[in-house]
């Protein structure tokens, strides 16, 4: 009986790892439109390779009437582009990439649009990069 009990113990303790939960981030904008706050949110499931862009939530600085704040919830599954000792990177290679540094929790985010030359009916390629100021929290705020 104490082998049963010592063995069942014993894989409990081992196996606390098996169960860990994904990190939630919260990463704010660090140049937001002006009278803004904006945060957008990940889960990040490191052990399972799972990472998910959960939304953007933006409020405004001031507000006459009840709340101005803007949710949109997102659930959107990013693949990994590379996972290197300092950086992880999620999402679409070079069109719609979050590339996270793993010291400060500081975000990249790079992507691209097409825009109109006039009205000729021709385009071309606009690159942007956005950047944000990571933490870890515990729950969603919406």
């Amino acid at each position: 009986m104490k082998k049963l009990f010592l063995t069942i113990l014993l894989t409990l303790v081992l196996s606390g790892g098996a169960y860990a939960k994904p990190i939630l981030l919260s990463c704010l904008d660090n140049d937001p439109d002006p009278g803004t706050i904006s945060n957008d949110y990940f889960s990040l499931d490191l052990e399972n390779k799972k990472y998910t862009y959960l939304g953007m939530l933006v409020k405004t600085k001031e507000c006459a009437l009840g709340d101005c704040s803007k949710v949109t919830e997102a659930n959107r599954n990013l693949p990994l582009i590379y996972d290197e000792p300092g950086y992880i990177s999620i999402g679409t290679e070079d069109k719609d990439q979050y590339t996270f540094n793993k010291q400060d929790l500081s975000l990249t985010w790079a992507s691209y649009y097409m825009e109109e030359i006039g009205t000729s009916n021709t385009f071309k390629k606009v690159e942007t990069i956005y950047y944000y100021s990571c933490s870890k929290i515990n729950k969603l705020p919406y």
